[in-house]
């Protein structure tokens, strides 16, 4: 799920800075800056999220992620 978030978030960036270059703008850019801060707390917080299933359970398996919802 979170991969698919990246490569939403690349293809947004994408757009953004194609437009801002037909319109001559650098509001395109800072928007795409933005969306690349935004992705990399994403990452971060997908990593804290593996490391404390990792610390806890002792392995990264789907199984492991189920038992948290019950």
């Amino acid at each position: 799920m979170l991969i698919s978030l990246e490569v939403m978030f690349v293809a947004v960036n994408v757009g953004f800075i194609l437009a801002s270059i037909y319109i001559d703008d650098v509001v395109g850019y800072i928007f795409s800056l933005l969306i690349l801060t935004l992705a990399g707390i994403e990452v971060s917080v997908g990593l804290a999220l593996i490391i404390l299933i990792y610390r806890r359970y002792g392995n990264i398996h789907v199984q492991s992620i189920a038992k948290i919802k019950s």
